[in-house]
């Protein structure tokens, strides 16, 4: 396979442009296609750890990263109802020394900004926003892409990288339906000046209670708390990740917990409160299917847990 190939990426997430900006740096020529009117801040914390890291330190350079991303000087875990340590948890720099790359946390934004920033750095043209994918045609000298504003894209392979509901996927395999894991997680962020010193201490933490967990750490530069909160439910219906939610709900279902816990969740404002339901789907034999093949959640959707999706 030579280089001069031409590669169509469908979806302009963190895995898209990541794919994208390791094959520009690799002399390939690679047209992405997403389906957002425009490319902006959407989502909120993001945890990086030192296998993603190593990657993005040799695509966008430690400079970059070190003021995109922030490494937690210390963590733990923590009771849930009394705050108190159960388990020290190890820090950023002592991964950094432990595997060359750091354990960090960054505003998504941010990440997705200096990705999408190299990128165009490579070619200005490289992403086409509006670009809704619709069907592929596969023949022996390439591949075409097809898109619902009537647009198409010719190339020698196709990756698709547009998420857990993947278009692309569907047009490989057929129609398959997402799971729901039982799980949803609201997430929100914090200007950390609103908050006492001592709720944000250490710089990381989780609360690990019955059925129910809630995490923080800083971004920004510690300008920002972040807080993701996962909860039962026996269904979830709505679409998307960025579903507003009302404050007083997420009280409510974490109102046995620690005080450090009630001060972020009081301290939000009402615009960065969102709630998703976290969703799977049955493992593919296989990702790749003539000249296409997917990439991220469209091949292997993960739960956040482990701070493995974006990675």
């Amino acid at each position: 396979m030579t280089r001069n190939l031409h590669v169509i990426v469908v979806g302009a997430g963190l895995g898209g442009l990541t794919a994208t900006l390791a094959m520009q740096r690799a002399g390939f020529r690679v047209s992405v296609f997403e389906q957002a009117a425009e490319l902006g801040e959407v989502g909120a914390g993001v945890t990086i750890t030192p296998n993603g890291s190593h990657v993005l330190d040799h695509l966008l350079g430690a400079e970059v990263m070190s003021r995109v991303a922030r490494v937690p000087a210390a963590g733990a875990i923590k009771h849930y109802q009394t705050g108190a340590v159960l388990v020290e948890t190890n820090s950023g720099i002592r991964l950094m020394e432990e595997y060359g790359a750091a354990y960090c946390q960054a505003h998504r934004a941010d990440l997705h900004g200096a990705l999408a920033d190299a990128v165009r750095a490579m070619d200005p043209d490289c992403i086409h926003v509006g670009c809704s994918f619709s069907g592929l045609t596969e023949t022996d000298d390439g591949i075409t892409a097809t898109f619902h504003n009537n647009r198409g894209a010719a190339g020698d392979i196709l990756i698709g990288c547009d998420g857990i509901r993947s278009a692309v996927r569907q047009a490989l395999w057929g129609a398959e339906q997402v799971t729901f894991t039982g799980y949803i997680a609201w997430r929100g962020l914090v200007p950390t000046d609103q908050l006492a010193p001592a709720t944000v201490v250490p710089d990381s933490a989780a609360f690990a209670g019955p059925s129910r967990t809630f995490a923080r750490y800083k971004v920004r530069g510690g300008t920002l708390v972040n807080y993701v909160a996962f909860s039962r439910r026996e269904q979830w219906a709505e679409e998307g990740w960025s579903v507003p939610s009302e404050i007083s709900d997420l009280q409510v279902e974490f109102s046995d917990f620690a005080p450090e816990v009630q001060a972020i969740i009081a301290a939000t404002p009402p615009e960065r409160c969102f709630k998703w339901g976290l969703f799977d789907r049955e493992p593919l034999p296989q990702w790749t299917r003539g000249r296409a093949t997917l990439l991220g959640d469209a091949a292997h959707p993960m739960t956040p847990f482990l701070a493995q999706g974006a990675v």
